[in-house]
């Protein structure tokens, strides 16, 4: 987990969030109600500001992001309206992560290679 100075009030409630939605889910599952946590990377928004240093520390996700670049609050958008939607009617019981891929800060994207595909063995 990488974790932020001054931001716990934002951290803890995040962390409490996901457990909550859990046992929500098992709960109301039952009665139609689907209940999926939507969970957005960093997002350049007014809250960022009373904090200090701010753009230094979007810089920093920035540059640690896989796509070197912030969440956008239209991609956020995007998976809210997605869903909202009946094309997500399989979900429950979820979260999505909305962040490029920057939930997992050791991971960082690598071009694809070309392996040997293993050779077939005939049947004996």
């Amino acid at each position: 987990m990488h974790l932020i100075a001054q931001s716990a009030p934002v951290g803890s409630h995040r962390v409490a969030l996901e457990p909550l939605c859990r046992h929500f889910a098992v709960e109301l599952t039952r009665r139609g109600i689907r209940v999926i946590v939507l969970s957005p990377g960093t997002v350049r928004t007014e809250a960022w500001d009373v904090l200090p240093d701010t753009e230094h520390r979007l810089a920093h996700v920035s540059a640690h992001s896989p796509r070197g670049r912030l969440t956008s609050l239209a991609e956020v958008a995007w998976s809210a309206q997605f869903l909202a939607s009946e094309a997500s009617a399989g979900l429950a019981r979820h979260t999505l992560v909305v962040d490029g891929g920057g939930a997992n800060p050791g991971c960082r994207l690598r071009p694809l290679r070309s392996y040997p595909r293993p050779e077939k063995r005939s049947p004996a």
